[in-house]
């Protein structure tokens, strides 16, 4: 039954979806509701919807130790005949779970226009702010202009712009890019003293993100204590054997940028026993960054990644489309465009809607407003 023009929802329900037991029926829907997306988006889907499919022992881990992982949870709208008619999907991006993303709001086509998608946003947000959440995030893309006004009415706004990169595996380095600026900038593994400057550099990059000191729950009792330690030490290893992590500074020490990539041979993904398609590069850099210390630094952190022979795969990555200098350094080290996405960020603790990420303060360089639909 339609809504009408008073909004009024037709027959179902909102419920919190059981996940992993979920999984099938909610991958089902998300294949639906994305058939006539474009190329790119269902690739990246497809590789999404493989790694959720092997997560039951991550949730079983999850469950005994909670927020070690940032396993996704959320809600569906059942139909009166008991299916799963939509479902937002959420994950926290913080270990205190001030921090939350918005992964995918999907209703199927044939349920639309009922209101059920602005139900299930209303659950998950309303959800997240009992919890104590801060901040709620999420991307879409810039002409699904039913999606944004959606979120624009519940108070989101648009905070930055995204853009995905890729990295042919058939593309190799010509020359050494290090030699350019070799004595000016310095690149370096990422270290324990490097924290308190990356925390201020992403601070200055991602200013709509507040920062909070919390690390995560408090065990009760000691044996829990001690559980949830050597879980975490345990995860904090297996991170340290997929990931490489390097900084590059200034001729003062100052940190410029951060880089982090993961190998795909060892990602999340491969230790279930999946194909991943790429390694996924992370990159943060301040708004005045040199082009010359953002090719240094892409230089080491790529070299990290070579894969053994005949066994080569691309590089993805997501940067501020914003950013006057990354953008165009990875353009220069054989990263093509594919995608461009609008960033959307929510402040759950503002009473009204216009109150919204007041008080946050972004850079120059993206303080350039985009035109809302």
């Amino acid at each position: 039954m339609p809504a009408d023009r008073n909004g009024h929802i037709g027959a179902g329900k909102v419920r919190p979806l059981q996940l992993p037991h979920e999984t099938q029926a909610l991958v089902t829907l998300l294949r639906e509701v994305y058939a006539d997306a474009s190329a790119w988006r269902r690739q990246r889907l497809d590789d999404e919807l493989a790694l959720l499919s092997r997560l039951r022992l991550a949730y079983r881990l999850a469950r005994r130790v909670p927020r070690t992982l940032p396993l996704p949870n959320g809600w569906g709208w059942q139909d009166p005949q008991g299916r799963l008619a939509g479902a937002v999907l959420v994950r926290s991006l913080r270990p205190d779970d001030t921090v939350q993303l918005i992964d995918h709001l999907a209703v199927r086509p044939t349920a639309r226009q009922q209101g059920i998608g602005r139900r299930l946003l209303a659950a998950a947000l309303g959800a997240l702010r009992r919890q104590g959440a801060l901040v709620a995030t999420l991307e879409v893309e810039p002409d699904n202009t039913v999606a944004r006004n959606l979120y624009a009415a519940a108070g989101f706004r648009v905070v930055d712009e995204a853009l995905d990169l890729l990295q042919p595996a058939t593309w190799r380095q010509a020359g050494d890019s290090r030699a350019e600026g070799r004595t000016e900038f310095a690149v370096h593994p990422y270290r324990r003293a490097d924290f308190a400057p990356l925390q201020r550099l992403t601070d200055a990059a991602i200013p709509w993100i507040p920062r909070t000191t919390a690390d995560g729950p408090v065990a009760a009792g000691r044996l829990q204590a001690v559980r949830t330690a050597a879980i975490r030490r345990l995860v904090d290893l297996i991170r340290a054997q997929e990931r490489r992590s390097y900084v590059v500074t200034g001729a003062a020490g100052d940190l410029l940028a951060f880089a982090e990539i993961t190998r795909a041979s060892r990602s999340p993904a491969a230790l279930l026993r999946l194909a991943p398609r790429y390694h996924r590069l992370r990159l943060i850099g301040t708004p005045d960054l040199p082009a010359t210390a953002a090719t240094a630094l892409l230089s080491v952190t790529l070299a990290a990644s070579r894969p053994r022979p005949g066994r080569p795969r691309p590089t993805l990555t997501t940067v501020s489309a914003r950013h006057p200098t990354l953008v165009p350094a990875l353009e220069q080290v054989g990263f093509i465009p594919r995608e461009k996405r609008h960033r959307l960020a929510l402040d759950l603790t503002a009473q009204k809607p216009e109150s919204v990420l007041q008080g946050y303060s972004r850079p120059a360089w993206s303080r350039q407003s985009f035109t809302e639909r």
